[in-house]
C-alpha cells in the first residue's frame, strides 16, 4: 500500500512540481521498504518511520536545493526618509 501511495505522490510531484510531494514520496518508499524487509505491518512503527524520514528528506532537500534568490533583503528601508 505504501509503495502504491509513494508512486502516486511521486507522479503528483512530477506533474505539479510541488516540492513537498517529493519528501512525502521518499517517506512512503522508506515505509514500503521496511514493510517488505520485515514482512509485517505495524501502524505505529510505519507512521514513525514515515514522519522521521519525510521530515529529514524535506530538510535535506531544502538545504541542498536552496538558491540565493529564496531570501530577499530590502535595499531601501521604508523608515529611512
Amino acid at each position: 500500500m505504501a509503495l502504491i501511495l509513494g508512486v502516486v505522490i511521486l507522479a503528483l510531484e512530477m506533474i505539479t512540481g510541488v516540492f513537498i510531494c517529493l519528501s512525502l514520496a521518499i517517506g512512503l518508499f522508506s515505509v514500503a521498504l521496511i514493510e517488505f524487509l520485515s514482512q509485517n505491518f505495524h501502524l505505529e512503527r510505519d507512521v514513525l518511520i514515515f514522519a522521521v524520514v519525510a521530515m529529514g528528506a524535506f530538510i535535506g532537500l531544502r538545504l541542498t536545493f536552496r538558491s540565493k534568490g529564496d531570501v530577499k533583503t530590502a535595499r531601501e528601508d521604508v523608515n529611512d526618509y
